[in-house]
């Protein structure tokens, strides 16, 4: 055993250092969390619906930008930076939507900005308007890897 304060006695070290075991009660959520349903059911009608009364950042002033994506594939962004930023996030959706419905991207928006942090958001190949800038379909994963390292590049 190593000392470790408050944990002695969930932690143990083998004498193979690969191999840490913690060993802690199991964590058992709250039904509402427990149930990916009942999660997702929220997310999608309440949470969608109720997110701007609970978040007090105000939406940060972007501006729209076209970042050039691998193969020079017209990127379709949303840039904030504030004076002094201590980064930038970067970020975007799952596999379907465009910036116009990503209510969590809003928050992330507000929220980084208003920490202090540069904030671009970007339409994926074949969404949004990306789509409008650009005929060129979604390579499934092949050249969006890509395009994420170009438009930080460009940030």
């Amino acid at each position: 055993m190593i000392a470790l304060g408050k944990w002695q006695g969930y932690a143990r070290l083998t004498t193979n250092l690969s191999s840490f075991e913690l060993n802690m009660p199991p964590f058992l959520p709250p039904w509402y969390l427990a149930s990916g349903l009942a999660m997702t059911v929220y997310t999608a009608k309440v949470a969608s619906q109720l997110w701007q009364n609970q978040t007090p950042d105000p939406e940060p002033e972007y501006r729209s930008h076209v970042f050039a994506g691998a193969g020079d594939v017209p990127i379709y962004g949303l840039v904030a930076i504030p004076p002094q930023a201590k980064g930038t996030i970067i970020g975007t959706y799952g596999i379907t939507g465009d910036l116009d419905n990503q209510w969590f991207l809003q928050i992330l928006g507000r929220k980084a900005f208003a920490q202090g942090y540069g904030v671009v958001l970007f339409d994926w190949r074949a969404h949004g308007k990306t789509a409008v800038l650009s005929p060129t379909l979604t390579s499934d994963g092949r050249y969006e890897g890509e395009d994420c390292v170009q438009i930080a590049a460009q940030s």
